[in-house]
């Protein structure tokens, strides 16, 4: 976590905005989440339906 964290820290000081700094922290780690989530319900909606 602390790899991710970073970059975004360090855009946050660029930006010396406490707002946007936490706003744009949440949207990268939604994006890198998302990823991950579809591909968890992805695989389940495979196991259920026969392909």
């Amino acid at each position: 976590m602390h790899a991710l964290i970073e970059p975004v820290a360090l855009w946050g000081l660029v930006k010396e905005d406490r707002v946007h700094d936490s706003i744009i922290a949440l949207a990268f780690l939604a994006i890198l989440i998302a990823p991950c989530i579809a591909a968890i319900f992805g695989s389940s909606s495979d196991s259920e339906e026969p392909t």
